[in-house]
């Protein structure tokens, strides 16, 4: 008669953190949407900041002799957001760990690290890929809203952002503008200090840099596609976006960014971080100062894991995972939760780019 196991294998909390930095670096490395709002976070309960009023008015005129005059002290603005808090669960049932022996053997242990891995896996990437549609929804649109399964408000936030709409929609080849849009998007460094020049970012979906690239505007960026096309040394190869990009950092303009990355719901249907129509411009800020964060808060399930007398948790502490055994009825629970939210340093800085057209800029 067969053996039962004597014994589980499972990967310990130790293993675990491990794997999770590991995955963690993959799953952001190429998206620039952490290069924008990295993530940091804090040991408190929901994120708050302060914006210095700007500098206003001229140093003053005075006689020799005559006492300095005393201006007023400039301010701060402070703002606070509650959290979204986010998680889930995956279960092993008995039967599954049960199916977890090796092949060919009756008796022994249960190895079932695999199936731990694969549910890490897939509950991180859940969560890192609720934080690039969290953080991408309020940069392109200065705002996001979450539900749960019953259609009901979990989390929400907005910012009053100053969006750029194009005059003439660049599907619109024949007549949009880019370059001028460009030119007149420039102009927004204006009381802000930042610059929209050739050290700004407009992140755009395929969509929309192939309708920039198609463009046939003799009066606008069609022109200089066409004296490309015309031009021996190349071929007669079409400017790619590479070659546009070269051109618009000689004349000042912001480098367009092609990002066309995006997930699958739970419905089955693809959805785009970046939608058509709806990009961003992303200045830079004169000092350096990251204009924007990823904030992630204090999660209740790992206090008793945080360094005593620490006040400030790592990233991927604040990416909980854990692993638990239980019995009556026996099954293996992995769980990933945090909690947190975009905090926009620097809004001036930030402006949502929507090629759709209907705007008034000029």
């Amino acid at each position: 008669m067969p053996q039962v196991a004597s014994s589980f294998v499972y990967a310990s909390s130790a293993e675990l953190k491990v794997i999770l930095p590991n995955k963690y670096d993959v799953l952001t490395l190429n998206d620039p949407l952490f290069e924008i709002m990295p993530m940091n976070s804090v040991n408190a309960g929901k994120v708050m900041w302060d914006i210095p009023d700007d500098t206003h008015g001229l140093a003053d005129s005075r006689r020799p002799g005559d006492p300095y005059p005393v201006v007023a002290r400039k301010g701060y603005k402070r703002y606070e957001a509650l959290p979204g808090y986010y998680g889930n669960k995956l279960i092993i049932t008995e039967q599954m760990a049960n199916e977890a022996a090796a092949p060919g053997t009756f008796a022994g242990t249960l190895d079932i690290q695999r199936l731990q891995a694969d549910d890490q896996d897939q509950l991180l990437t859940r969560a890192l890929q609720r934080v690039k549609q969290v953080g991408w929804t309020m940069l392109t649109t200065g705002k996001y809203t979450n539900l749960d399964a019953n259609g009901t408000v979990t989390s929400s936030d907005s910012v009053s952002f100053s969006p750029f709409v194009t005059t003439i929609a660049w599907s619109n080849l024949s007549q949009s503008t880019p370059l001028y849009d460009l030119r007149q998007l420039k102009l927004r460094h204006r009381g802000q200090s930042v610059s929209f020049g050739s050290d700004a970012r407009i992140y755009l979906n395929s969509t929309d840099v192939n309708n920039m690239l198609a463009n046939t505007n003799l009066n606008d960026l069609g022109a200089k596609l066409k004296l490309w096309l015309n031009d021996p040394k190349n071929g007669s190869q079409p400017m790619t976006l590479a070659d546009v990009n070269t051109y618009l950092m000689g004349a000042g303009l912001p480098q367009i960014v092609e990002w066309d990355d995006n997930y699958i719901d739970d419905s089955g249907a693809t959805q785009l971080y970046i939608p058509s129509g709806s990009g961003v411009c992303v200045g830079k800020r004169l000092r350096g100062e990251p204009v924007a964060e990823f904030v992630l808060t204090r999660n209740i399930e790992i206090m008793g894991s945080a360094t005593p007398g620490s006040r400030r948790l790592s990233a991927l502490d604040n990416l909980f995972f854990d692993f638990e055994m239980l019995h009556k009825p026996w099954r293996g629970e992995s769980t990933m939760g945090f909690n947190g939210n975009p905090a926009i340093y620097y809004p001036g800085a930030i402006v949502p780019f929507q090629v759709g057209g209907g705007g008034s800029d000029s």
